[in-house]
């Protein structure tokens, strides 16, 4: 483990008490539960897992929710799938412009466009494993069911992650040095 920059002392790990709201993300309504932190003589500091493990994690339950894509989870899967505006424009067969609009909050995007985007990031940006099929026909059918039933007023609620398993996956930083959500306070 490594000294705190601040104080020179040892940092030591430890696990969080309470659920960690990953606004670095992107997205306001996420938490982490079980994340690990650094504690030294300054304080607490979130120890953030592998971000692409738990970049796929969030992108999964993100597109299994029964809601209308936000502009948060616009940007955030625009991000995921490494595009300019214009790439992913191009790729949903839209513009710009409205691409735009969508991730300012300006426009809604289209139920038509919200599920092609949904598909689209099962096709390209999860990894690639058994259960693609099911994920799809699931995804296709919390839409149908959601267009017959929206409720403009329903926010979905958080999106809960455990983040044990994202420290510990092959290819993540494991003990090495750690990185810490910069101003983030615990349970914040």
């Amino acid at each position: 483990m490594s000294a705190c920059l601040n104080c020179a002392s040892d940092y030591q790990k430890k696990t969080m008490r309470r659920p960690h709201r990953y606004v670095e993300s992107g997205l306001s309504f996420v938490l982490l539960t079980n994340m690990a932190a650094l504690v030294c003589k300054c304080g607490e500091q979130p120890w953030l897992p592998d971000a692409r493990s738990l970049s796929h994690a969030i992108t999964e339950q993100l597109i299994r929710r029964p809601l209308r894509l936000t502009f948060e989870c616009v940007r955030f899967l625009r991000k995921a799938f490494g595009m300019t505006s214009d790439e992913f424009a191009v790729l949903l067969g839209t513009t710009r412009q409205e691409v735009s609009r969508w991730e300012n909050d300006r426009a809604q995007i289209s139920g038509l466009m919200d599920l092609r985007l949904r598909l689209e990031v099962i096709d390209k940006v999860l990894p690639p494993r058994a259960a693609h099929r099911q994920l799809r026909d699931a995804v296709v059918a919390v839409m149908v069911k959601r267009v017959s039933s929206e409720d403009p007023t329903d926010n979905g609620g958080d999106i809960v992650i455990d983040a044990t398993p994202h420290y510990s996956r092959k290819g993540s930083r494991g003990d090495r040095q750690p990185r810490i959500a910069i101003g983030a306070g615990a349970g914040t």
